[in-house]
């Protein structure tokens, strides 16, 4: 019994390991040894939930629920997550390493399948989720739509400001306004807009009041 455990710890790595080797490859935060780590966690827990508790199931008034120890993986898990995802900006946000998140998340569960003993499900998981990120990785680049981060400055009278801004709003691709600074007769504007195509960005440049100067970033 006990060699079938370490058996079981051993495979739960190199799966692991196989999940983590696309992750280091592409210099992602968490690699082979958190990934590994993980698989060896989930396999550990699950084993000890399901057989550390056998010696008590024949004493009377004893209820055991096998599933109580295993459940804390996926919640507790959420923690090493949380701490892979990055957000960056100052007032303009992006977050990355969500794919390594998910990834540690369910690395996790490919270990708790082989302490459950499912290992054609462990080692299936596995195979889809290293084809999932080799394949879908290639698409990353193929969105249907950019986000802009606009920010325009303009001279302006303090009466004209309520016609700028509504020829703003009223704009075919409707962008968001996300800050307005006015002063010494000129007024400063940050908006963010989701726009289909290149072309769509020309249109949006030629539909905005005339400005001394525009700076554009997309996400």
């Amino acid at each position: 019994m006990e060699l079938d455990f370490i058996i079981k710890l051993l495979l739960a790595v190199i799966l692991g390991i196989f999940i983590g080797l696309e992750r280091q490859t592409r210099f992602k935060s968490a690699g082979v040894r958190t990934h590994a780590l993980v698989s060896l966690g989930g396999a550990l827990v699950m084993i000890i939930s399901k057989y550390g508790f056998m010696n008590i199931l024949n004493l009377n008034n004893i209820a055991l629920d096998p599933s109580r120890i295993a459940a804390q993986v996926v919640s507790g898990i959420g923690f090493l997550g949380a701490g892979l995802i990055i957000v960056k900006g100052d007032k303009f946000l992006s977050v990355s390493g969500l794919t390594t998140a998910a990834g540690v998340w369910v690395t996790s569960g490919i270990g708790m399948a082989v302490g459950a003993d499912m290992y054609s499900l462990a080692i299936g998981g596995t195979i889809i989720i290293i084809i999932m990120q080799l394949i879908l990785y290639k698409f990353k680049d193929f969105n249907l739509h950019t986000i802009y981060h606009i920010r325009m400055t303009s001279p302006i009278e303090d009466a004209q400001v309520n016609d700028y801004l509504n020829q703003i709003r009223s704009n075919k691709f409707s962008p968001v306004i996300d800050a307005i600074k006015l002063e010494h007769n000129q007024i400063s504007t940050e908006l963010t807009v989701v726009l289909s195509n290149s072309d769509d960005l020309i249109d949006l440049k030629q539909s905005m009041p005339t400005s001394t100067f525009i700076e554009i970033s997309g996400e």
